[in-house]
């Protein structure tokens, strides 16, 4: 005879939700022929609860050759062009970075396509995938070069009425150089106010929007 426990719940049993979201560049970008090229994938989790047995794909362009894929946490294999990250488990707020290396030995555009999974559902799909565009150029880069990602995502999502929704805004310098001078435009025609500023950097403001001065 064997017993095991079951826990009784009034309406239907709970649904355990993420919102993992992933955003990638190629840097250098432009790259020369026949040099190595690295792709930086960003993935991270808004919650409200953690992921599980995440996994990265990330479809390398044709014309590259595979070098070295190595991530923050979890571990990496490339068979047939495609790159494959066991990640695991990423908590609230938790951010993890794939950084993939290859060699190009064609000039021209090139796509990149990166996707992430996971157990449970996701409120959000559709920043599951992200893609990047390379330049491949015969001959040196320009020296005075930099590369500027940003982007954003607001959670929880979705969120209830009269309740805080909270914006994260991630920007990155790809390089090769330093980027100066760096304001960031925030519009705000559908805000409601009051609204908190966590991260204390100067901005100016209109009634359409605000300007923040990043450096």
């Amino acid at each position: 005879m064997v017993a095991e426990p079951t826990v009784v719940i009034d309406g239907p049993p709970p649904t355990t939700n993420t919102d993992l979201f992933v955003i990638k560049d190629g840097i250098p970008n432009p790259v020369e022929v026949d040099t190595n090229l690295t792709y930086s994938v960003f993935m991270a989790n808004f919650g409200p609860d953690a992921a599980t047995g995440v996994t990265l794909t990330d479809i390398l362009p044709v014309s590259a050759n595979f070098v070295s894929a190595i991530p923050t946490q979890g571990a990496c294999n490339e068979v047939g062009g495609i790159v494959t990250c066991d990640i695991g488990d990423v908590g609230v707020g938790q951010s993890v970075q794939v950084d993939i290396v290859v060699t190009l030995t064609v000039t021209g555009l090139i796509v990149n396509i990166a996707q992430v999974f996971n157990n449970e559902n996701d409120l959000t799909p559709a920043n599951n995938i992200t893609g990047d565009i390379t330049q491949v150029v015969d001959g040196q880069v320009p020296p005075d070069t930099a590369n500027l990602l940003i982007t954003k995502d607001g959670f929880p999502d979705p969120v209830l009425i009269n309740e805080n929704l909270t914006y994260n805004v991630f920007i990155v310098n790809f390089g090769p150089n330093d980027a100066t001078g760096v304001t960031m435009v925030m519009c705000k025609e559908i805000w409601r106010f009051p609204l908190e500023w966590g991260n204390g950097n100067k901005y100016g403001k209109n009634n359409q929007r605000r300007a923040f001065e990043v450096g």
